[in-house]
């Protein structure tokens, strides 16, 4: 078997490894991970009814703790505040809600609604705005607004509502 000089031998290995145009194997060693780019802000239709009780804290603050069910979000959990100042024709009501899913994220909430005695003095009717300040998780930079209607009792401080709007947030991928 002819033997090949090593100074041969060298210089072809030189030129291999030297060569640019050339593609190289793939580094298996190589801790490389590829950047993800993170999932788009999509549009969702935010529909859902919510139900619960309220309770006072102060002469003009009432909290409120509710059970939603939420196209879209699925089932969450509702607490905050309304703040109640009297207008010319019932009150005006301010209120600051965080929804929390079954999975722990949040999506943060304000608002402004009319509320107005029932005919029957058996409690009040609402309509006003909520809107989307942010969140956390999946909602950290989630925006929207929804109509807000629902109605409340009396007698055991009980109510009820409706949301109709758009909430647009990052959905998770799915490996």
């Amino acid at each position: 078997m002819p033997r090949v000089p090593t100074t041969i031998l060298a210089a072809l290995c030189l030129a291999a490894c030297s060569a640019r145009n050339r593609p190289s194997a793939p580094q298996l060693d190589a801790d490389v991970t590829e950047p993800r780019e993170k999932p788009a802000i999509q549009p969702f239709r935010w529909s859902g009814v919510c139900a619960g009780a309220s309770a006072p804290i102060n002469t003009t603050t009432l909290y409120v703790a509710a059970n939603c069910h939420i196209a879209n979000l699925g089932f969450a959990t509702v607490v905050g505040t309304e703040i109640i100042t009297p207008n010319s024709t019932g009150y005006n009501v301010s209120i600051r809600n965080s929804y929390t899913t079954t999975n722990g994220d949040h999506l943060y909430t304000e608002g402004d609604v009319i509320a107005e005695v029932k005919q029957d003095l058996s409690g009040m009717t609402f309509t006003g705005v909520e809107t989307v300040t942010g969140g956390t998780g999946r909602f950290a930079n989630a925006t929207g607004s929804a109509t807000r209607i629902g109605s409340t009792s009396r007698g055991d401080r009980s109510g009820s509502w409706v949301n109709i709007g758009t909430l647009a947030f990052r959905v998770p991928r799915r490996n």
